[in-house]
């Protein structure tokens, strides 16, 4: 596989060693059909308003928005894991953190495009 995105990258990738599975212990595994019904990035009719997704995202960067569609189509299972997010979302309200971090997060540029970008040596100043 690693040989197959070279080649289609035409380009040696040095940031890239590995590939690695994902572990898919703790995790539900939803096939294709249940992503679909579920509508979790697309109503059934395809629209991309009133999914599951649209619903939830609150987030304020690229980064974020990505990381909440893996969790979204991978929810955990894993009872202890739930509870410390939940605890964790709870605290942010009841101490009315919530806002000042979104704030703060508004001006974190895309972070792991920027880091590909670098590796593959395509990165560009802003501006240019």
């Amino acid at each position: 596989m690693l040989n197959y995105v070279k080649d289609t990258q035409r380009s040696d990738l040095p940031h890239i060693r590995a590939i690695h599975l994902e572990s898919q212990s703790g995790a539900v595994i939803l096939d294709a059909a249940t992503r679909r019904n579920l509508e979790i990035d697309f109503t059934l009719s395809g629209g991309e308003e009133h999914t599951l997704y649209a619903v939830y995202d609150s987030t304020v960067t690229a980064m974020g928005a990505r990381h909440l569609r893996r969790w979204l189509h991978r929810p955990i299972n894993n009872r202890g894991e739930i509870e410390r997010r939940l605890d964790a979302v709870a605290s942010m309200v009841q101490e009315y953190r919530f806002e000042p971090l979104r704030e703060a997060l508004k001006d974190i540029a895309d972070l792991e495009r920027i880091l590909s970008r670098v590796a593959l040596g395509s990165a560009r100043a802003p501006g240019t």
